[in-house]
């Protein structure tokens, strides 16, 4: 790696840049472009640019987010988590793999892009709040949909989410996030002859039954790629603890619900089907906008180059991404990103230098190939 691309990863790492705080790391990455000779401009808080290529029929889309969860307990970090340490072949620092490596390792790219035209067409985004609702590169692919989607016969993209570079992800489940509410009397607890509707085993009935129903969508709604739906619950809260002699009046719990293709659109009204079944005021709702699946066709071209360049494995990611927001308007998208995904979310986070250089590499043969395609 150059020493450009590590004093940039460093400054990347040293701005702090929380979701919903992400200006100051982006007017950093939009002066770096302008800087260097691009002509970068803003999306909905996004930094987008881009490079004419050679075949401007096609174009690939490199998408990286920009925002990290908080470092947590500063105590439990070696190294301070905004520093930027290097230790031999890692560097150190919250945001290091998940994912300022990428938005280096792209920024490295368009630098040379200005020297050496590219195959193709190459968009750069590097986008706000994905760690909270994926809202940056919602607003990004709505945009491009309805501005430049149309200009071109192929469209493909590549999301720098940590893969350590040992698996191409083509897919991940759609999520979605409810919170329950049960009402229920109150009364002593020394008298639950008297409690006609009981808060709290309402919630367990539902439990059950949805532990039940998550058996059957894992037969009914199973996908070659993605595999099974899944319905879990999270958090139950009733009651006060301090006071364990009074039944608790209402009872919430939050339930995570992954789900395939087939079932997305169905899952939330199945939902509040069965949950009026057990009680008709038992409250069902969204906790947050469900996110929908991200798929890419195993024989896409950008999958099947991607496959050839680095001769690993395809598989899919365990939590959900921004793919599906290029899954939604039809763009075939993969994830192949420099970081360690055994390490983010976590003190200490770091990435190896070496895959940064090497990412560098995966990404330029792609868009060379893909762009030489007709």
């Amino acid at each position: 790696m150059n020493m450009d691309t590590k004093l940039v990863l460093q400054k990347l790492i040293s701005i702090k840049s929380f979701s919903g705080h992400e200006k100051e790391i982006q007017k950093y990455i939009f002066n770096y472009l302008k800087n260097n000779g691009l002509n970068p401009f803003c999306v909905c808080g996004n930094v987008v640019a881009k490079i004419p290529g050679k075949n401007t029929k096609r174009a690939v889309i490199l998408n990286a987010h920009v925002d990290t969860v908080s470092f947590g307990d500063k105590k439990l970090w070696h190294y301070t988590p905004l520093g930027g340490k290097i230790i031999g072949n890692k560097i150190f620092g919250l945001g290091a793999s998940d994912e300022k490596a990428a938005v280096a390792t792209i920024l490295s790219l368009a630098t040379i892009y200005l020297k050496e035209k590219p195959e193709c067409d190459v968009w750069f985004s590097f986008v706000i709040d994905e760690e909270v609702d994926g809202s940056g590169t919602k607003h990004f692919t709505k945009w491009f949909s309805g501005k430049h989607l149309k200009k071109y016969k192929k469209v493909s993209a590549i999301l720098g989410e940590p893969t350590g570079l040992d698996k191409i992800e083509i897919g991940h489940k759609g999520n979605i996030f409810i919170k329950t509410i049960s009402l229920g009397d109150s009364g002593h607890g020394s008298q639950p002859g008297k409690i006609k509707k009981h808060a709290i085993k309402l919630i367990y009935k539902l439990t059950v039954k949805l532990d039940h129903e998550a058996k059957i969508w894992a037969k009914k709604y199973k996908d070659e790629l993605l595999g099974i739906p899944t319905v879990a619950l999270t958090s139950i809260s009733a009651g006060d603890i301090d006071s364990p002699n009074k039944f608790a009046d209402s009872c919430t719990a939050s339930f995570d619900i992954r789900t395939t293709p087939e079932i997305h659109k169905k899952a939330f009204g199945l939902i509040k089907q069965i949950a009026k079944k057990i009680d008709k005021k038992i409250k069902v709702e969204y906790l947050y906008p469900p996110a929908p699946y991200g798929y890419t066709n195993k024989k896409a071209q950008i999958v099947q180059i991607a496959g050839t360049v680095t001769k690993t494995e395809i598989g899919t990611s365990s939590g959900s991404n921004d793919m599906c927001f290029f899954t939604e308007i039809g763009i075939p998208a993969i994830v192949l990103g420099p970081g360690k995904p055994s390490c983010i979310h976590k003190p200490n986070e770091y990435c190896e230098l070496k895959k940064i250089t090497k990412c560098k590499f995966i990404y330029k043969e792609i868009i060379r190939m893909f762009g030489g395609k007709l």
